[in-house]
């Protein structure tokens, strides 16, 4: 065999590996190309207006193959599993893992997927009860957004926003959003967005108490979901016109929407469609038939529902005489009405209503900066007045202290002199006791005239004092008072910036500052008008000119509920009607 073969023979091995090396890199990119497709795919069914399982199910097939893709891939992979889950309307397991994703898109992901991150990191919130930062979400992937092709994230986001709006009971808000929302749906031929929003502008319609443009809202909607053949959508709008047939006294026209929704409960509607049912047969003057659902109601309903349950029960036992079974109705009625208070006053539902409107925050930042800049001024000149009385204190010890080191010194050396020369005193000439005579008198000729330079310096601090004072138009304990105060209001302004509540110390603090700084503060209320902690509170932070919605939030109260307060306030001090801004007036004038 020749040397040539045996060439060739030891370069098959080699030959044969780069060809399947080859063959596995082909089939690695067009595994990966392929994984690529499938997540296109499955965000442009999601984003269609008749959606189905069918991206669920796409993205199961590629769950295993996505775990050994890079971390691109499994972040959008990740990505696209909520949104699938969210649009079919299915509870999804990996919601945990979305701040891990936003996080992941904020700092290295794909910048064009930042907008949905934020969207379904705000639906996260919103489902946690965390309603302010869920807005912040809404509200910054609505900025990051500038194509029209969004427009389908765009009707989403206005949705969402109008939604948590809503539960503020802010319906003029909401329905703004809603109805860009609806804008948005017709922009991206979204018929179900556009259902959802047609319907959620009827409800603020609702809420403001017209019912006459809610009910042809309701229709508009029930119209287009009949004819995307959406039964769930149907029915839930069945339900809106029912309740709201309901408070337009048209109880015939309520039956015929409830109708077809007796016909086939699903669980998650048996509530709301038993305690409809109720409240038409009650008014109908069909006990035998309320009754019935009243039961159901009580078997199956939520506390709202089990309370008109009772409160129609304990109706009905009074119009058939029967008073032992109106009491027992009666006091179950009590107490679903208790359970509902602390379900109101819960921590979940003040986070929810601790929302604000995003329309004045531009604004509010505005006043805020000035309000800061005024007051940093204020304590600049204030620090700099301080250090500067400070310095010139400390150059006068320093300067006593020197001239006093020296005169202990020198009185030292005339000590030693007398001691070296007691004993010759006698022995001296007259000269020189003359001259020893003469050095003590100039020695003390020279303290008179230290003993006068350290007065008049001390005389100089004096005045510089004084007319630092005049200057700043204080006075001495009034300037320590409003330091004080400042350092109380540095304290609120940082549990604002933190969203955080005031403790009971803080409060004292606050208290305190107050009373020193303004001594006669509230002492025109009169003796026999008793204020509670809340209405104090309330006056301090007034007093230092904090505003409705910061007062609001630093004790857990809306706006609106702090300018009742005021106008509360102000009557029960006067005696007579007025406003909050009657009361700001009032509060700035003690």
């Amino acid at each position: 065999m020749t040397y040539q073969n045996n060439l060739h023979i030891r370069q098959c091995p080699i030959l044969v590996m780069a060809v399947l090396a080859t063959i596995l890199s082909c089939c690695s990119t067009n595994r990966h190309q392929r994984l690529e497709g499938v997540l296109a795919t499955v965000d442009s069914m999601t984003n269609a207006t008749q959606y189905n399982d069918s991206a669920i199910n796409l993205l199961e097939k590629v769950r295993d193959s996505m775990l050994l893709q890079d971390e691109a891939s499994r972040m959008a992979f990740k990505l696209m599993c909520v949104k699938a889950y969210d649009r079919a309307r299915q509870p999804y397991d990996g919601e945990d893992e979305i701040p891990n994703i936003l996080e992941y898109y904020e700092n290295k992901g794909d910048k064009a997927m930042l907008p949905v991150a934020l969207y379904y990191a705000g639906r996260h919130s919103a489902k946690q009860h965390d309603a302010p930062s869920a807005l912040r979400y809404f509200h910054r992937a609505h900025e990051l957004i500038a194509s029209d092709s969004a427009n389908v994230l765009n009707g989403w986001i206005c949705s969402q926003s109008g939604y948590l709006y809503s539960q503020q009971m802010l319906y003029e808000e909401s329905r703004r959003f809603f109805e860009d929302g609806y804008r948005y749906g017709i922009a991206s031929k979204d018929t179900m967005s556009m259902i959802y929003s047609i319907r959620d502008i009827g409800g603020s319609y609702q809420m403001v108490g017209d019912k006459a443009t809610c009910d042809t809202c309701l229709h508009k909607a029930l119209r287009l979901a009949e004819a995307k053949r959406d039964t769930m959508m149907i029915r839930n709008i069945l339900c809106s016109l029912t309740d709201n047939n309901i408070e337009m006294v048209r109880y015939d026209s309520a039956k015929v929407y409830l109708r077809p929704l007796l016909k086939n409960i699903y669980r998650h509607e048996e509530s709301a469609i038993y305690t409809n049912a109720t409240r038409i047969y009650f008014h109908l003057n069909q006990p035998d038939s309320a009754l019935f659902y009243i039961a159901k109601v009580l078997e199956v309903g939520t506390i709202q529902g089990k309370t008109i349950a009772y409160r129609n029960r304990t109706r009905i036992d009074l119009m058939r005489g029967d008073v032992a079974a109106a009491r027992g109705d009666f006091e179950n009625y009590v107490l679903c009405i208790d359970s509902m208070n602390r379900i109101t006053a819960s921590e979940a539902l003040a986070k929810a209503a601790a929302i604000y409107d995003y329309s004045m925050k531009e604004q509010d930042n505005m006043r805020l900066q000035e309000e800061n800049q005024r007051k940093s001024l204020w304590v600049w000149v204030l620090t700099l007045a301080c250090v500067a009385l400070l310095s010139l204190l400390l150059w006068g010890y320093t300067f006593f202290m020197k001239r006093r080191a020296e005169e202990r010194n020198r009185s030292l050396s005339l000590e030693k002199a007398f001691d070296e020369h007691g004993q010759d005193i006698d022995r001296m000439p007259l000269e020189k006791t003359n001259e020893v005579n003469k050095t003590i008198d100039n020695f003390l000729k020279k303290s008179d005239e230290m003993a006068l330079d350290i007065k008049k310096v001390q005389d100089g601090i004096a005045l510089l004092k004084k007319d630092l004072l005049a200057i700043l138009d204080i006075p001495a304990a009034e300037l320590e008072a409003k330091t004080g105060l400042q350092d109380v209001i540095a304290l609120f302004k940082t549990h604002l910036k933190r969203a955080t509540t005031p403790s009971d110390e803080d409060w004292k603090r606050l208290e305190e500052s107050i009373m020193t700084a303004f001594p006669t503060f509230l002492q025109i209320v009169p003796d026999a008008l008793m204020l509670n902690a809340m209405e104090e509170k309330v006056c301090w932070l007034t007093k230092l000119k904090f505003g409705s919605k910061e007062i609001g939030s630093l004790m857990d109260k809306s706006p609106q509920g702090v300018d009742s307060i005021r106008s509360r306030l102000y009557l029960k001090i006067f005696k007579k009607k007025g406003t909050s801004k009657d009361f700001n007036d009032f509060i700035k004038k003690i």
